[in-house]
């Protein structure tokens, strides 16, 4: 026989054969109808470097019932994970590439259909620090980083690295300035990051002559 549960709850069905002769004992099944399936929610869509270990968010599953929830993270290949049963494991990317990743909960009873994030590569943005100048003691050097660029087009913060003795403006501004009070040479580096990945430094020399031709 078959049945269609039409409400939530324990059902305990009973079956009892007999061989025309003898009935047997009653024999019981439990038949459990939970009133919600749980819901799986994957997170946001996450960028890395290759090898970079990056982590998940699956905190924004739920069940109705309020039942704790298991955590099933499958991982397609180019992904690599470690604890894959909780519910923020660390995946890296073992090769370019833009690679989906599944999630489904579970309440004890019952799964969850998949919920889906992306995981991608992101390339690693370029500083431009600009060329080398040559200016004289108590002249303002103009320095400019805007022609850094991140190949994923995301916006850019600035990190400028300055020696000692020089002291520039606004280190995370795009133009920083800064006046030389003595004579050498100053190398400053400037480093760009698109909120993922840092640049490698790029780094332009200020020279500064003791004294100026006539």
């Amino acid at each position: 026989p078959s049945f269609v549960p039409s409400s939530a709850g324990e059902h305990v069905i009973g079956l009892v054969v007999s061989d025309g002769l003898l009935d047997s004992e009653e024999d019981a099944l439990t038949v459990r109808v939970p009133s919600t399936r749980p819901v799986a929610e994957a997170g946001e869509n996450v960028r890395g470097g290759v090898g970079e270990w990056v982590e998940l968010d699956g905190s924004g599953s739920s069940d109705a019932d309020g039942d704790v929830l298991t955590y099933d993270w499958v991982l397609p290949t180019g992904v690599v994970g470690q604890g894959l049963d909780s519910v923020s494991p660390e995946v890296s990317l073992s090769e370019s590439g833009r690679f989906a990743v599944a999630l489904r909960v579970g309440d004890g009873r019952l799964y969850s259909a998949y919920d889906t994030v992306y995981v991608q590569t992101s390339s690693r943005p370029v500083a431009e620090a600009g060329v080398d100048v040559e200016v004289g003691v108590g002249e303002t050097v103009l320095l400019d980083g805007s022609a850094s660029y991140g190949l994923d087009g995301n916006t850019l913060t600035y990190r400028w690295i300055a020696p000692e003795g020089v002291t520039l403006t606004d280190v995370t501004s795009a133009t920083p300035s800064f006046v030389p009070s003595s004579a050498g040479e100053h190398v400053i580096g400037l480093v760009v990051s698109d909120g993922l990945l840092d640049s490698e430094e790029d780094a332009l020399t200020v020279r500064v002559p003791s004294t100026r031709p006539v």
